[in-house]
């Protein structure tokens, strides 16, 4: 088994704690300045850094030497797609009076969009592994992609399909996570050219924190990735209208700074609480979401009011609590065992195919065997 990296499991479980926090403060959002500001600097960079990591945790879905694709990777995300669209639909009932008798697994808008997104951009990685081999192929790859990525906005009638929107808008950060490996990212890490970047990200933190509310009102929904045509375009300034590209194209610099100052700043030793998060993310994200509907639909997160300091810290504490408590390994078992069926059953029936292929030609088997054999007598 590899050595896990502490830095990004640390990374990944401050990740995990911003969007439970985020999604707890939804609901919320827009009501006062300082509530507000605090959650567009989570949204402006935490899904971007997640996808992000998603990439370079990639690799192993595909191998370039054996040409294999793992399908059995493929399967456990849909899996875990399909558990968790099902879990949000039964939990949104209550929470927002959804009223439609049977869950959409081919349209989604919510969190279980990052699934299926995943699911995608894993699909496309045998493509894109051949030009991960050469540098100078890899990085025209990806300035095609982003071009994509930033004329893909001004698509319409595709709605939330699939998620395409956040499919395309969010590529760019996936495939940069894949075209890098976790060696290349830590020694990257270490130049002056990515302290630049983390700089930039802080003042761009700070700005968005503190200065920017009026200004960003009318771009706030450009960072969920969403379709042009759902932007309040007349309200840009006259040059933007008609290059709205550049908006997006801000956002990816943006967060990409933002996400290097992250990873930056974060220790690379083991930190209780974030160390265990970052390991066990998937279970928070999946099982946050209904806790979240069930506090919303007995009224506690309207009752909040977000000019209260005090009621914000107590929702964010809650936030942090639901966190902590979904990171034990009691809570995580159970997602997990479902994560590894379709891998386990892969593996059974390769294990069959095996066993039978033997049997029907068992010199071969025997061949096979005696060559091993050989091989060992020789070392």
């Amino acid at each position: 088994m590899t050595e896990r990296n502490l830095q990004l499991d640390n990374v990944k479980g401050c990740l995990i704690t911003l969007v439970v926090i985020g999604h707890f403060m939804l609901p919320l959002k827009g009501q006062t300045r300082v509530f507000t500001n605090v959650f567009f600097v989570i949204y402006t960079f935490h899904m971007a850094a997640f996808v992000f990591l998603s990439g370079i945790f990639s690799r192993h879905v595909y191998d370039e030497r054996t040409k294999r694709f793992r399908w059995d990777k493929a399967a456990s995300v849909l899996l875990m797609y399909v558990f968790y669209q099902t879990i949000v639909f039964f939990s949104e009932i209550p929470a927002y009076g959804r009223t439609t008798r049977f869950p959409d697994y081919l349209h989604t808008s919510g969190a279980p969009w990052y699934l299926l997104a995943l699911l995608i951009w894993y699909l496309l990685i045998p493509f894109f592994s051949y030009y991960r081999q050469n540098k100078k192929l890899q990085w025209a790859a990806f300035s095609v992609l982003v071009i994509m990525s930033l004329t893909s906005g001004y698509l319409t009638g595709i709605g939330n399909f699939l998620a395409l929107d956040r499919v395309t808008a969010f590529a760019p950060f996936f495939f940069l996570g894949y075209f890098f490996s976790e060696k290349d990212l830590i020694e990257w890490l270490k130049t002056r050219q990515s302290l630049g970047i983390a700089v930039a990200g802080i003042v761009a933190g700070v700005l968005i924190l503190f200065f920017f509310y009026d200004h960003l009102m009318p771009y706030q929904h450009i960072v969920y990735g969403t379709w042009y045509s759902e932007l309040p375009v007349t309200q840009f300034p006259t040059f933007l209208q008609t290059k709205v590209w550049l908006v997006r194209l801000l956002w990816y610099l943006v967060a990409f700074s933002m996400t290097i100052s992250l990873i930056r700043v974060m220790p690379s030793e083991q930190i209780p609480y974030l160390t265990r998060a970052g390991k066990r993310s998937l279970t928070i994200y999946i099982v946050h979401r209904p806790i979240r509907d069930i506090l919303l639909s007995c009224g506690f997160i309207r009752r909040i009011h977000p000019d209260s300091l005090p009621m914000c810290a107590l929702l964010v504490f809650i936030a942090m609590l639901t966190s902590w408590l979904l990171s034990f390994r009691f809570p995580a078992e159970w997602v997990e065992e479902l994560y590894r069926l379709p891998t386990e059953l892969f593996g059974r029936a390769r294990q069959k195919k095996a066993s039978e292929n033997e049997r029907k030609n068992p010199k071969r088997g025997m061949n096979q065997s005696g060559g091993r054999n050989s091989k060992k007598r020789r070392s």
